[in-house]
């Protein structure tokens, strides 16, 4: 499959746009793109050019606007690309984690359960985009979709916890709103992304499969 061409039935979901700026949401999708390039200690044109494409497809795009984001997410790939090589695996996730959650707004892991997923899949794209998957950048986008899972229950206990300190009369108003399922990109999700990227050869079917698992609800 041409995973370059999937990018093309594909876009990253942008919020906080801002007039010639490509928007904060997009922004820190594209800078953690690029450090899954940089795990395996080099950039390939092949990767630079999925990264072109995916910022030519944010909100705010323009020719000047993509340079600059690519010189921001340069800047935040730069301390994996070298020293990823020098690392262990667990060293390697370790720091992956921290730098990109300091790459992405704060609150990421709060958005909906689509921005996250849409991010996800952008990410595992790019880690495909020059041909090789490997059991390093697969580590590391699992650690960070599992950092995001274990964030989004701690908010939700804590929610509960706040809840559960509430007078009686007012718990029953507010228990209404208790009872949300609380929704998170699940390792199956990520299986599931995997495999629709490895077995389908039609660009197409791949790029509506991939947008429908990203709005499903299971």
């Amino acid at each position: 499959m041409n995973l370059m061409r999937l990018f093309k039935g594909f876009k990253l979901k942008a919020v906080g746009a801002d007039g010639d700026k490509v928007g904060a949401t997009d922004l820190g999708v594209l800078k953690v793109a690029l450090m899954v390039a940089a795990i395996d200690g080099r950039i390939t044109e092949d990767e630079y050019a999925a990264f072109m494409l995916l910022a030519k497809k944010s909100r705010g795009y323009s020719e000047e606007a993509a340079k600059a984001a690519l010189r921001e997410a340069q800047r935040s790939a730069g301390f994996l690309l070298m020293t990823a090589t020098d690392l262990s695996d667990a060293a390697l996730v370790k720091e992956f984690v921290k730098e990109a959650e300091a790459a992405l707004p704060r609150g990421f892991s709060y958005f909906s359960l689509e921005d996250i997923r849409r991010a996800v899949v952008t990410w595992i794209v790019m880690g495909m985009s020059d041909g090789e998957y490997s059991a390093r950048e697969r580590r590391c986008i699992e650690a960070l979709r599992r950092r995001f899972a274990e964030m989004t229950v701690r908010q939700s206990e804590l929610e509960d916890e706040c809840w559960s300190r509430l007078p009686k009369e007012m718990r029953a108003q507010v228990g209404k709103c208790r009872t949300r399922k609380v929704e998170l990109v699940s390792k199956d999700f990520v299986g599931k992304v995997e495999e629709v990227i490895a077995q389908l050869g039609d660009v197409t079917a791949a790029s509506k499969q991939l947008n429908a698992l990203i709005a499903s609800r299971g």
